[in-house]
């Protein structure tokens, strides 16, 4: 075959695994000493249900004494406000002197100020109360479940991983860094199922900011349609538009030497073949492109490559059965 500049519009597929859309992983905001598992691996739950609660015997006495030291402290304001009204009344007749009226209006205002830090500090009670309850962010079901009564979890550490009840789904995949410029948000792409070949459209939503330790970006795509299951291996299709400098070569035209050249064989006019190294830039999903060592134009065996050696006599055939060279 005829060495030829890839062409554009290609499309690059890379492996991912269908994920439901609506997922979590829940953790405690605190740490503390698991008193309850609401849940078990599998089931199901309601938007709001409590899902696991820490030990809080501590905060729920804070929250109490905090309440009671708010309702002695709305008595004690009633009082100082009912004293306070009281004396401005009596200011229009003049039957009492200014400076019990500003003391009981004084011991009004430092009453209110108390009342509104008393009630901040039983919000506080409260919220702290409610970080030892792990609720349930939508509807749906446990698919793992990481703890047990009495063990010890920290702040932020994962307990739970939750999906939703919603049907719809997404394809998490990666691509290495140095194709990254086919990844952008909203851009379509293909998910095709490889046990069944089935083909669905979908959207890309999220790009990791940068790559992982392993050279990788993560992304998804949210499927359009298709009610697949979770964990089904597929691959997704993004097309690159992109033309690579170098020479494209097809599978069977090329191997791959162990220090990741490639050798392939080189037509010439008298018929004979001659055995070259050629530098391999990327591959493909149907080859590989040559950035050195080849030129378009030049004729490369393209079947049986590896049964043939260097200067060996062939009987070249083009593709469609035509002679090369006549």
């Amino acid at each position: 075959m005829e060495a030829k500049k890839p062409a554009a519009g290609s499309t690059r597929s890379f492996n991912g695994i269908i994920q439901a859309a609506d997922r979590a992983n829940l953790a405690f905001k605190i740490g503390g000493v698991v008193a309850e598992v609401d849940v078990l691996l599998g089931g199901g739950f309601k938007a709001g249900d409590i899902l696991a609660r820490l030990d809080n015997t501590s905060a729920t006495a804070t929250l109490a004494a905090a309440r009671a030291a708010l309702k002695e402290g709305q008595k004690t304001l009633a009082n100082e406000e009912r004293e306070a009204a009281r004396y401005e009344t009596l200011r229009e007749s003049g039957a009492v002197a200014e400076t019990l009226i500003d003391q009981a209006i004084v011991r009004r205002d430092t009453a209110r100020q108390r009342v509104e830090r008393l009630r901040a500090e039983m919000d506080r009670a409260q919220d702290a109360l409610s970080d030892h309850f792990l609720m349930a962010p939508f509807a749906g079901a446990v698919s793992q479940k990481m703890i047990e009564v009495a063990d010890v979890v920290q702040g932020g550490q994962s307990v739970l991983a939750v999906t939703g009840k919603s049907t719809m789904v997404e394809a998490f995949f990666a691509v290495p860094e140095r194709w990254s410029d086919l990844l952008e948000l909203g851009a379509q792409a293909n998910v095709v199922v490889k046990a069944t070949g089935q083909q669905f459209d979908g959207q890309l939503v999220e790009i990791a900011s940068g790559a992982n330790h392993l050279g990788l970006i993560d992304a998804v795509i949210r499927l359009k349609e298709g009610n697949l299951t979770p964990g089904i291996s597929v691959s997704v299709l993004l097309r690159d538009d992109n033309v690579p400098d170098g020479v494209f070569l097809p599978f069977g035209a090329y191997q791959l030497t162990p220090f990741g050249d490639g050798r392939v064989f080189v037509l010439s006019n008298d018929n004979r073949v001659e055995e070259r190294l050629v530098t391999i830039g990327t591959l493909t999903n149907t080859g590989a492109i040559a950035i050195a060592g080849l030129d378009a134009g030049e004729v490369i065996v393209s079947k049986g490559a590896s049964r043939l050696r260097g200067n060996e006599a062939v009987d070249p055939t083009r593709l469609d059965g035509s002679r090369f060279n006549d």
